[in-house]
């Protein structure tokens, strides 16, 4: 019997290695959090606050359903003996890029996923990935598409008022 809890011991502390150097992120995003809405507003203008344009994407980042939610709690207690490297997320994609008879276009993706890498810290969309260290948003092709922050989950439910709306105003 002490061999057993021994090994069992031995097992659990071979598991409990000095954790990954802390990184800060400009876009942290919890993968411990299962219940958590995320808004990641990605911009593909010039960066510069003082020159409005309209062209966005939002990323909401939802929480996950029942059964992932205890598929992680899963996931979180075989990391004693492997270390986890990756999140899934369900995800809804918010564009808004300029119109032709109108103001603007707004499209709305659902059922979508991000996956995020949570070793090289980046998530992975199904237009491209963002670098969290950096707020550097990339299409499928690795090209340069703009930059991303993370919005409050108060902003993020405001922006998303824009899509429930028809898009025929002109300020945002």
């Amino acid at each position: 019997m002490r061999r057993i809890l021994l090994v069992i011991l031995l097992g659990i502390l071979a598991g409990c290695g000095s954790p990954p150097p802390k990184v800060d992120l400009l876009i942290p995003v919890n993968a411990k959090c299962t219940t958590c809405e995320d808004f990641i507003r990605c911009d593909s203008g010039s960066a510069n606050a003082a020159v409005y344009d309209p062209t966005f994407d939002l990323y909401r980042l939802e929480p996950k359903g029942i059964l992932a939610q205890l598929a992680t709690v899963w996931e979180f207690l075989i990391q004693l003996f492997q270390t986890r490297t990756e999140d899934v997320r369900p995800l809804s994609v918010y564009s808004q890029r300029p119109g032709e008879s109108e103001v603007f276009n707004r499209i709305v993706t659902r059922d979508a996923e991000a996956r995020t890498d949570l070793v090289a810290h980046r998530i992975h969309l199904p237009s491209g990935w963002i670098d969290q260290v950096t707020g550097d948003w990339h299409g499928t092709d690795d090209t340069l598409r703009g930059s991303c922050r993370l919005l409050k989950p108060a902003e993020g439910r405001e922006l998303l008022k824009l899509f429930s709306e028809p898009a025929t105003g002109g300020s945002s």
